[in-house]
Formats: C-alpha cells, structure tokens, sequence
C-alpha cells in the first residue's frame, strides 16, 4: 500500500468493527497504522507502541501476525486497547469477568497499565 492511496483504500478499514469500538480524539486512522507497519516492521519482530492511545497500531500489528506491546498512562486509553487485543469470545465470558471484578473489591491497580500480547 503507498501512503498517496491510504484515501482510496480505507474501506477495508471502516468494515473493522474493533476499529471503531469508541471514539478517541488525536485517534491514529488504521490505513496509516498499517501503512507505517508495511514500511518500518520486519518479520518475526515485536512492536512497542509507548503511547498506545486506542490502540490502532496494536491492533493492526496483531492482524499482521506480530507480538505487539503498549503503554499508556490514560486509564481509558488502556482500557480499550486492552478490548482489542484481548477480546472476550462471547457475551457470557464478558459477564462472567464482570461477576469476578465486582467480588475482587481490592485489586491493586497498575499504574504503568501495560498491555502485552503476544500473537503466538
């Protein structure tokens, strides 16, 4: 994909339900995600995102198969990074770790909120 065609090609793009999760202002649009991860990633190498927003390069760093890490300080940003990469596989799971995270009163919060995935 050229950069001058990213316009052109965004529909692909728009279908992603994960994508468009929730708004994020200063949001990366993901055909300039996977443009940069065309241009600058190698195969077989992680990818760090220090300032992972929304997560839209872990997001399309994991569609290409590679082992993604993010950071963010922003709670939010974090929170739904992490519902990118870690999506539940149905309703029922989601309502189960709501059920765990109601009765666990004194979680310790980190304050560094680190997402990890690896692909494989």
């Amino acid at each position: 994909m050229e950069y001058r065609n990213l316009v052109i090609e965004t529909t692909e793009f728009q279908k992603d339900s994960l994508n468009s999760l929730s708004p994020y202002i200063g949001r990366l649009r993901p055909e300039c995600a996977q443009f940069l991860i065309e241009e600058y990633a190698t195969t077989g190498m992680p990818i760090f995102d220090p300032f992972c927003g929304s997560g839209t390069i872990l997001l399309q760093g994991w569609k290409n198969e590679f082992d993604v890490y993010g950071n963010d300080l922003n709670p939010y940003a974090y929170t739904l990074s992490l519902g990118k990469v870690h999506p539940y596989k149905s309703l029922e799971e989601a309502l189960q770790a709501l059920k765990n995270m109601k009765k666990e009163s004194n979680i310790v919060q980190n304050p560094y909120h680190w997402i990890l995935f690896h692909h494989g």
